[in-house]
């Protein structure tokens, strides 16, 4: 009979376990549906970058296919690349963004099953799991393309989850696995493994068979940190791992309001209770010194908020807000009969803590989530807005230029903007070339090398013009390769241009991007220091080209003309930008309304448009006219 009863009793648990896994998983369900919509839309809108979701497909790539090559620098730096390597069969870079998403949303699960053991309350489980769902430092994570250290969270978590119930050889695996995705991220099981045997030596707990999990922990982390510290000379270069440098005190004075109101941003919404657990406070000390000394801004608020660096906070924020929270002793605990379903009539202070926390947070998504509806007004705006609103066409475009490339051809330039071109099999893992070269021996002694068989531009991307150190951007380098004469056009499409050497052809692919301006309120000129009706910059490509103007003109005298004059940006010395005429045209004795213009011009370098301007010589002080529409169009290709 007491068997039967305890079956009964077990079933009855599970079932109240599914029932709260199963609102949990509602939560991991919206979760991956909404960033599922935002990862996909920062592609198509050209928003993911080669550096660091290309790296990031490439590094698994070179691993797979030739791990010998890379064995040591893996081992130093990535070991977690040696499981992960199998995912590279698959080139879609949709499929790494929403793995990326999946795999921390199911973080609310151990997370659960971490509350419900310290706290006793599926109730506050649930609301910790759903909190965690929403939590703005996990925005970041998520929106800056795919990266290793995203993994850290689930990891290190699940391994914790699985060593309070006492699993240990699984919790062994997962918090050592935690400090593998990238150096120097050992030293977090490194630190937990230590600071449990410091505990138990300091309570004179020295009974090695029940505290060898900490000891295996340890000792584990410890060989992996000496394998990745073997590379680094110095304090300086460890900090350098991280982004940083070690001129502290100048790196402390920096935007110091904005780091006092990271921390303050983190803990507030916890009640600044994870401060107070010892066991996790320490393993945030590591995040809180890079935020105030290591001088790179992306630690800290708001610039942290678009990028991964919160990975090595948001676990030990949560496990300390529970570990504190689990220590507290209240008078009204006895008091609770919980029933996740019904209203109570009676609510612990621990109970309104969760809840107090948990709209917080919930409150905070509303301003530093991506979907926040308050999110623009902040500095942290992530302008989903302008990100949702892309034309797939144009990306289409860009991988219809981007499969003329061979899979085995890996010398290439192209920009950030085009991690497209990385997920091709195969690419050496030191030949793509982006602004930042990572290969210099494609750009010595300040020219650029022949040793290149592509290159890929797309002008409307603000990579057009990056640079790196050497002050070497994409737009000098397409100016060089297309005027040395070895290079040609074997395709535009929508303003992609795609050059190969020694192509004689025609272009492959030939859809230039038009430039139409239909002005609601026609641009009224109306005095001789004339206007620019372009403002705005357009990049155009080597070619011919028409200029079409619909002008309406209002009692124009015979004496009285249009002057046209038209200038584009160029790059002197990769270092400034000149204003320079591109031609000076006059338009006389226009006497109609609804005058057409057509102007011919060509280019043989690639420009940007910087203003066209119209003025009226002769002015008499009664006339003006008005310009009703502007069209550019490229008729060919200069080949």
């Amino acid at each position: 009979m007491s068997i039967f009863n305890s079956k009964l009793q077990q079933k009855c648990k599970l079932k109240k376990h599914i029932i709260s896994l199963a609102i949990i998983a509602i939560g991991i369900i919206l979760y991956n549906y909404i960033w599922d919509i935002i990862t996909s839309a920062k592609i198509y809108s050209f928003g993911a970058s080669v550096f660091d979701l290309g790296v990031f497909y490439q590094s698994l790539w070179i691993t797979l296919h030739d791990p010998l090559k890379v064995f040591i620098s893996n081992l130093k730096n990535a070991p977690i690349n040696f499981l992960l390597s199998p995912l590279s069969l698959d080139d879609n870079m949709f499929f790494f963004v929403h793995l990326q998403t999946l795999w921390l949303s199911l973080t609310a699960v151990p997370l659960y099953f971490i509350s419900i053991k310290k706290l006793n309350s599926r109730f506050l489980g649930i609301l910790i799991s759903l909190s965690f769902l929403v939590f703005f430092g996990l925005a970041g994570v998520n929106w800056f393309d795919v990266h290793r250290q995203s993994l850290f969270i689930p990891l290190f978590i699940s391994g914790y989850a699985l060593l309070i119930y006492n699993k240990n050889r699984g919790a062994i695996i997962l918090l050592v696995l935690s400090g593998l995705v990238r150096f120097p991220y050992i030293i977090f099981p490194l630190i937990f493994g230590l600071s449990y045997i410091i505990e138990n030596f300091y309570y004179k707990n020295f009974n090695f068979k029940s505290n060898k999990v900490y000891y295996y922990i340890f000792f584990i982390s410890l060989i992996f940190f000496i394998i990745g510290i073997v590379h680094i000379s110095s304090a300086g270069s460890l900090i350098s791992e991280a982004h940083g440098n070690t001129n502290y005190f100048n790196n402390f004075k920096s935007s110091l309001d904005n780091k006092i109101f990271t921390v303050f941003l983190f803990l507030a919404p916890f009640f600044m209770l994870p401060a107070l657990s010892k066991r996790w406070l320490i393993l945030m000390l590591p995040f809180f010194f890079l935020s105030f000394f290591s001088g790179y801004p992306d630690y800290a608020f708001p610039n942290g908020q678009f990028y991964q660096y919160y990975s090595a906070i948001i676990p030990f924020l949560y496990l300390g807000f529970i570990d504190v929270l689990s220590n507290l002793k209240f008078n009204d605990d006895h008091l609770i009969k919980e029933n996740i379903f019904r209203i109570k009539k009676y609510v612990s202070a621990k109970y309104k803590i969760v809840i107090a926390m948990f709209i917080i947070i919930i409150l905070l998504a509303l301003f530093y989530e991506p979907y926040g509806i308050f999110n623009s007004d902040t500095q942290a705006n992530f302008d989903l807005k302008g990100t949702l609103d892309y034309n797939i066409t144009e990306y289409h475009d860009l991988k219809s230029v981007v499969n003329l490339i061979p899979g085995n051809d890996p010398y290439i330039i192209y920009q950030n903007s085009m991690p497209e071109v990385s997920f091709r099999d195969p690419m050496a893992q030191t030949s793509y070339v982006c602004y930042i070269p990572d290969n210099h021996t494609f750009y010595i002694n300040n020219q650029w090398t022949k040793n290149i068989n592509y290159v890929v531009i797309d002008p409307n991307s603000w990579f057009w013009f990056a640079n790196n150190g050497a002050n070497n951007s994409i737009y000098s380098a397409f100016n060089y390769y297309i005027l040395s004469g070895d290079y040609r056009v074997k395709a535009e499409d929508n303003n992609v241009v795609l050059l190969e050497k020694n192509y004689n052809g025609k272009p492959v692919i030939y859809d230039p991007d038009n430039y139409v301006n239909a002005y609601k309120t026609p641009l009224k000129i109306n005095n001789t220091s004339g206007s620019t009706f372009l403002a705005n910059y357009i990049s155009l490509q080597p070619g011919n080209y028409t200029l079409s103007l619909c002008v309406y003109t209002n009692n124009i005298s015979e004496q009285n003309y249009i002057e046209l004059n038209l200038t584009y940006l160029y790059e002197f010395n990769h270092k400034s930008w000149t204003k320079v005429p591109l031609f000076n045209i006059s338009s006389e004795n226009i006497k109609v309304k609804n005058t057409f213009e057509d102007i011919k011009f060509n280019l043989n370098i690639p420009v940007e448009m910087a203003g066209v301007n119209l003025y009226i010589n002769k002015y008499n002080g009664t006339n003006y006219f008005e310009i009703k529409s502007i069209k550019m169009h490229q008729d060919n290709y200069i080949v």
